[in-house]
Parts: structure tokens; C-alpha cells; sequence
């Protein structure tokens, strides 16, 4: 199968994407979500349609079109262990896989294979010739290179594990923002999808913010007040329910916004329901761990950051971890 072939599927599968994205009540939502509970109806649509977007053919073509392909040796078995925080979070790896050539044998995650198996299947019926690149595989561990995304803890176990074969592994990232005060409404109210989408739970999820030292976080109250309907998801209840309580017993000085509650604190990774916050005399004297970070989002342009609301819609260049996938593959 030639590129202009792959990408062609794609393309298809995207149009697809975007279709399945505004029918929420089609049974593949019923079924993902009793799966995973946190994959609600809004979620899952708002993971298609960044995958729909993402797979628009001049975005493929002029993607591609920044690597030499020449260098692309033999097809091998790419291994692809894959999370399941937020719905087809694997889904760059699998398109990064699948577009060079190479054959996706996956470990899918308890909590997200109804979801990625579906997308498999639709892209199947598009383009035949794919069911002999993929494999949904307990031995993923025979495949030639590795892509491994986990938590701090996996990933020390992929790195003994696969200790001499080629390997990219991502850990535990999460993402900050800077408000400078001057904040339109619209502006905060798209920082509210960055912060509430996927219920915080991506690697792009906003988990904590920055305020000047003369703003009180408490202006923000009434665009937190536009989420309560979030608690009418039983598992975001009782997490923040139980927060609430450890705060309590442990007599920490919190806010409770009813949707969320913020925590004043120099951590990054904050719980599903609490989201930290910290305050800056001069935003030089932020110090910021990037080893941590996955994105920050801001009106200063020191860090190269996203524009408010874009965190949750990367572009095919967006990479985790910021480490280049196909980069990765050509030269392994």
C-alpha cells in the first residue's frame, strides 16, 4: 500500500470521526462509557472531533511532507502500549505507526479498548489491506520498537523490561497556565475547557494555575459555577466529595468552587476534582519544572504558549512528551 493510499484512509476516517462525534447516541457511547465512566458523552465527542480535525488531508500531506521518507527502511512491528485516561489517547501513535508503513501490535487499556477497537474496525471496512498491520496482541513484546505511555512507575518498569531494544517512553506530564489578570471573559471561559475537558485527567489538562500576587482565584468563581453539571457524573462526585473530606481532616486552607475546589500549592499534579494554584510577583520568577509540564497556556509569550482553549486540539506536530514519533520511527 502506497502513502497516497494511507493517507487517503485516513482522510476517510477522519469524515467519519466527525459524523460519529455529533451522534451521541449512537451505542458506541453507551458502551465506551460503561467501560469507563469518565468516558461521558461529551468527552468521547470532543476526542473525535480533535481527531476528525487533525486528519484533514492537507494536514496529513503537509505533516508527512517534513520528513524523508526515503530513509524508511523495512516494515517492522511497532509495539504500542497504550493508555486510557482520556478516549483514544493512543490515537497518534497508532496514525504515526500506520502512515510509514509499519505494523501497530497493541496492548489497549482496560479503559479504553471498546473505543479503540471501534475506530479499528471503521478504519478496516475503509481500507482492507490495514488488517495485516494491526495487531491486537498479548505479544506485544516480540515487536521490533517500542512506544510505551504510562505513569512514572510503568514506566521505570518499560525501561528494565526493554532495557536493549528501541524504545520511546513517556511518563507522567501534566500542564500549566499563566493568567496575567488582563483575561477577556471569552478567554476564561475557554481556559474552563482546558481545565474541566476529560475532567482533567489528559496530559494536556490544565492542573494548575498561576495568578498574580494582587488577584484572588476567587475571580474566577463564576465560570466555575458553569460546571456544576459535571457532578451529576457519579465519579466525579465522590472524588471531589472525598477531597473535600481529606482537605478537612487535614485542616488545609482550600477553596470550594462546588465544580472544583483549588489548593494552594507548589505541586504540578493535581487530583481529578482539585485543581492548584500558586501566585507570582513577576512572572520571570516562575520556576517551572519542564520536565513536568506538557504545555502551558498564557497571553506571554515566554514560554511559546498555546492560546487559551487550544490545549485538548494538538496538531499532528503536537507530540507527547515533546518528542517527534515519526522522528522516532525512521530512525529506529
Amino acid at each position: 500500500m502506497k502513502l497516497h493510499d494511507r493517507i487517503k484512509a485516513f482522510e476517510k476516517l477522519g469524515l467519519i470521526c466527525s459524523e460519529l462525534a455529533v451522534s451521541t447516541n449512537n451505542k458506541i457511547y453507551f458502551n465506551a462509557f460503561n467501560q469507563n465512566k469518565c468516558f461521558t458523552a461529551d468527552n468521547i465527542s470532543s476526542a473525535l472531533n480533535s481527531i476528525s480535525i487533525m486528519l484533514e488531508n492537507d494536514k496529513i500531506e503537509k505533516w508527512i511532507s517534513n520528513y524523508d521518507l526515503d530513509s524508511l527502511g523495512k516494515s517492522k512491528n511497532v509495539g504500542v502500549f497504550l493508555a486510557g485516561n482520556i478516549p483514544l489517547v493512543g490515537f497518534h501513535d497508532f496514525l504515526c505507526t500506520l502512515i510509514l508503513g509499519h505494523t501497530f501490535v497493541a496492548k489497549t487499556s482496560s479503559n479504553d479498548s471498546v473505543l479503540f477497537k471501534y475506530l479499528i474496525n471503521i478504519l478496516l471496512k475503509i481500507e482492507p489491506r490495514f488488517k495485516s498491520k494491526i495487531s491486537i496482541s498479548s505479544n506485544v513484546f516480540l515487536s521490533d520498537i517500542f512506544i510505551c505511555t504510562g505513569n512514572n512507575f510503568t514506566a521505570n518498569f518499560f525501561n528494565y523490561k526493554l532495557e536493549k531494544k528501541p524504545k520511546l517512553i513517556r511518563r507522567s506530564k501534566t500542564s500549566v497556565a499563566i493568567l496575567n489578570g488582563l483575561e477577556t471573559d471569552e478567554e476564561i471561559r475557554l481556559l474552563m475547557k482546558d481545565i474541566f475537558l476529560y475532567f482533567g485527567l489528559g496530559c494536556r489538562s490544565i492542573s494548575k494555575l498561576y495568578f498574580p500576587k494582587n488577584i484572588s482565584p476567587s475571580i474566577l468563581s463564576r465560570f466555575f459555577s458553569e460546571y456544576m453539571y459535571l457532578l451529576s457524573n457519579d465519579f466525579y462526585k465522590d472524588n471531589i466529595n472525598y477531597y473535600q473530606t481529606i482537605f478537612n481532616l487535614r485542616n488545609l486552607d482550600f477553596l470550594n468552587f462546588g465544580s472544583l475546589l483549588l489548593l494552594r500549592t507548589q505541586d504540578y499534579f493535581s487530583p481529578i476534582s482539585v485543581l492548584y494554584f500558586d501566585h507570582y510577583n513577576s512572572v520571570n520568577d516562575i520556576e517551572l519544572d519542564f520536565s513536568n509540564i506538557q504545555c502551558i497556556i498564557s497571553n506571554y509569550k515566554k514560554y511559546n504558549s498555546i492560546v487559551f482553549g487550544k490545549s485538548q486540539t494538538p496538531s499532528l506536530n503536537d507530540y507527547a512528551d515533546n518528542v517527534d514519533t515519526i522522528d522516532f520511527l525512521l530512525k529506529n
